[in-house]
């Protein structure tokens, strides 16, 4: 055993290993609980060992058993069994007197005189009572005249013993678990159950400094899963996530601390013993405005006796208070669970608009209106929502410019107009039947030039939107995508076997083969680009709730889209087909693109694509036959200009970078869109 300065054994709070100290003086040496009138505590588990601050006596608190078991050290090691009436779960001495205080299951403090006899013991013990359940910290301060607990209420109570006033501390960030007390006794230090710690200045009784990691992780993870991912602030590049459960946790990577923590339900924690406590609602889904000053959040509480309950909920950004503080609430805001949800990229000039999507097949446009007046007040309002056939709405997502908005329905992805929600095009893959056959769950506009990523259970295909067809595809078991918000890149997520253990892909959308690929032992929980103008750099989530941050430091040129081997990819944004001949094409494009003669018959193999086309997308064979005549005749044209023109040079393929791309806006589809 360890000894202080004066010879003496320790007392406190020192940490001893406990199965040594219980093999050496119980099972080895056969020193304690040798004659047949002491109660026998061999084989079993001790939960706490805790020694006086004398140093002649420590106790011992069995795991299986409430009592404690006080053991003389200067007397054989003998050993006393204290009893008390009802369990406890914390304990501590008086640093003065042969005092112990227990708190039972029932929230009461129990103060017992442990060198008296039974009975005597309980006649004299004293009695304090306020908190509603059982708490586990309790400690005396270095004197002995306050006593501190804390509990479920997420309350320090300060405990003036002689006079029995007590003091509070209320609203701190969540149930006590442990109470240290500084040798001045001018600082508390409170542990708490979500991995929080929080310094106390004893004389204000104010919180001086809180320290945490994600608190997500000191919950259970399957009964609180993390569902809304990981998204960055835009404000001060904070990491957003789920912290415990009902709340947002804004966590700082640089300093490894907690900026921000936003409750979505202000209620009680703690409720009348007997009934069962209220289910947490849990968050779904959060996205913030371009610039941060409006945060949109969706938390659903679910309970077998009772439906299910949603809330969509606005919030604005206070400068004051440097916090966020509820603007508008809306209880239900579809038939059935929000499935997605998006920001619109705020236009001068017009008003902030986002997106929702629901299981019950619609999907909502809510728009900012201002205050005309001082008696109004600023809110949020559903201006437009839209279904197409029935189809369960997944995923939405809006373009950069905010001039596009997509919305999936099963496996179709649909192009509406967010400023009229006038339906404009659908999507469909006509590959191979596996190739689409689940659902699309994920859509995501790429930065800066015309491509879409859509995601399915087994695949995720990128689409171009100037020629509305795919331009490739990758089969693998995605769980989580996200785009670079400074460049065309992109990142995947896929799990490979059955331990959820998965790579990270990096791709640009010019080629399937991936810029790089990082295996990861753990599941994906959230993915999220950080905004660095010098290098990507992207962060993962994963399940044992860390925040992993990757710096794959390409060249220029892989950010451009050019391949591994230096090869430059070209642009398909010209390529003809008889689906840009009947509905038009982009009415400006950057650079005037021609093409070799001997291109023409790879352009006209595909002119009868649209034939693979589901029929309900495409248009009466009375508008297509003109249209289909008319294109085949403009490819027949190049090749009598060949032979009339022999003596011309031959025309040259030129390659198009991407930089010619970055005012690239989407309004073009505008024209793709017409139908003649």
């Amino acid at each position: 055993m360890l000894k202080n300065k004066s010879g003496k054994y320790a007392s406190g709070h020192t940490v001893i290993d406990k199965m040594h100290l219980f093999k050496k003086y119980s099972i080895s040496q056969e020193k304690v609980l040798n004659e047949e009138e002491d109660n026998n505590i061999r084989g079993y588990k001790f939960r706490d060992i805790r020694l006086t601050e004398d140093g002649k006596y420590f106790f011992v608190q069995l795991v299986e058993m409430s009592n404690l078991y006080r053991v003389d050290i200067e007397d054989n090691f003998s050993a006393l069994e204290i009893k008390n009436e009802l369990e406890f779960r914390a304990w501590t001495f008086h640093p003065t007197e042969p005092l112990v205080a227990l708190g039972e299951l029932d929230g009461k403090i129990r103060i017992l005189n442990y060198l008296t006899d039974p009975e005597t013991r309980q006649q004299t013990s004293q009695e304090y009572h306020w908190h509603a359940q059982e708490f586990k910290a309790l400690q005396y301060t270095c004197d002995g005249s306050y006593l501190l607990s804390g509990g479920k209420e997420a309350t320090l109570v300060i405990w003036q013993m002689d006079t029995g006033h007590k003091q509070f501390l209320p609203r701190l960030s969540g149930e006590i678990s442990f109470i240290s007390i500084s040798p001045d006794e001018m600082q508390y230090t409170l542990l708490h159950k979500d991995g929080c710690i929080s310094f106390v200045d004893a004389v204000t009784l104010k919180v001086s400094t809180n320290v945490s990691g994600l608190k997500a992780g000191a919950f259970d993870i399957y009964k609180y899963p993390i569902q809304s991912g990981l998204i960055i602030d835009p404000k001060n590049g904070d990491f957003v996530l789920n912290g415990k459960p009902s709340s947002l946790q804004f966590f700082n990577a640089k300093t490894c601390e907690t900026t921000n923590e936003l409750n979505l339900s202000i209620r009680n924690t703690v409720v009348t013993a007997g009934r069962k406590p209220l289910m947490e609602p849990q968050l779904k889904k959060h996205v913030f405005s371009t610039k941060g000053d409006w945060l949109i959040t969706v938390d659903e509480r679910e309970a077998p006796e009772f439906p299910q309950e949603s809330f969509l909920k606005f919030w604005k950004f206070d400068e004051t208070s440097q916090t966020y503080s509820i603007n508008t609430r809306v209880d239900s805001p579809h038939k059935k669970a929000i499935s997605g949800l998006a920001f619109c990229p705020s236009k001068p000039g017009e008003p902030l608009l986002c997106g929702t999507t629901s299981l019950d097949g619609t999907f909502k446009l809510w728009e900012l209106v201002e205050a005309q007046n001082e008696r109004e007040n600023t809110r949020w309002i559903c201006r437009s929502s839209g279904s197409y056939k029935n189809y369960v709405a997944k995923s939405i997502a809006f373009s950069e410019d905010g001039s596009t908005l997509a919305v999936a329905f099963g496996r179709i992805i649909t192009l509406w107009d967010p400023s009229t929600t006038q339906l404009k095009k659908t999507l469909y893959f006509s590959g191979p039947e596996i190739y689409h056959q689940p659902e699309i769950f994920k859509i995501q506009f790429l930065y800066n030039c015309p491509y879409l990523i859509s995601t399915t259970r087994d695949f995720f295909h990128v689409w171009n939107l100037l020629t509305c067809s795919v331009l490739w595809s990758v089969r693998m078991t995605v769980m989580h995508i996200a785009a670079d918000p400074l460049s065309s890149n992109f990142v995947v997520s896929a799990a490979y076997n059955e331990d959820r253990e998965g790579s990270l892909y990096l791709f640009n959308p010019h080629s399937f083969v991936p810029l790089q690929c990082i295996q990861r032992p753990r599941k994906c929980l959230g993915l999220v680009f950080l905004k660095n103008p010098l290098y990507t750099s992207f962060a993962e989530l994963d399940f044992t709730c860390e925040i992993t941050i990757f710096e794959p430091r390409f060249k220029s040129k892989f950010l451009k889209g050019k391949t591994v081997n230096n090869d430059t990819i070209e642009l398909p944004v010209e390529e003809k087909s008889l689906f840009t001949s009947m509905y038009g094409s982009a009415t400006a494009t950057p650079n005037p693109v021609t093409f070799d003669t001997s291109t023409v018959s790879t352009i006209g193999s595909k002119a009868l694509e649209f034939l693979q086309t589901p029929t309900h997308i495409m248009a009466r064979p009375s508008k297509m036959v003109e249209q289909f005549m008319n294109s085949v005749a403009d490819l027949i044209k190049p090749k009598q200009l060949a032979e009339n023109d022999s003596d011309e040079d031959t025309l040259e393929e030129v390659p198009i970078e991407l930089d010619t791309f970055e005012s690239l806006d989407f309004e073009f589809l505008n024209d793709i869109f017409k139908t003649s």
